[in-house]
């Protein structure tokens, strides 16, 4: 399940935020790279911008493009599926 702080937005990043099953994560799309960094554990009262470059956090990158400033320019539909997608995969796993 996600939680929405911020849904995708912005260009060169496109950016988001928010909670997947209670996790704190940041989704950033820029360069060549959608990226998504999320903590460990669950906490809702986390904000969810600390889990940039936390030790704590976990960064999966979700898609990689050929060209190399291609990322930063996708639409907030694409970046929104992206994030859904690697919610979907993480809520069928067993989560920490």
């Amino acid at each position: 399940m996600i939680i929405w702080q911020e849904e995708p937005f912005g260009t060169c990043p496109v950016q988001a935020t928010g909670w997947i099953n209670d996790r704190p994560f940041y989704f950033r799309s820029r360069y060549s790279h959608s990226c998504l960094e999320i903590a460990n554990k669950p906490d809702t009262n986390r904000d969810p911008k600390t889990v940039i470059s936390a030790d704590d956090a976990i960064t999966y990158e979700l898609k990689e493009y050929n060209d190399q400033y291609v990322a930063g320019y996708i639409t907030k539909d694409e970046a929104k599926e992206l994030i859904i997608q690697f919610a979907n995969r993480i809520t069928n796993q067993s989560c920490k």
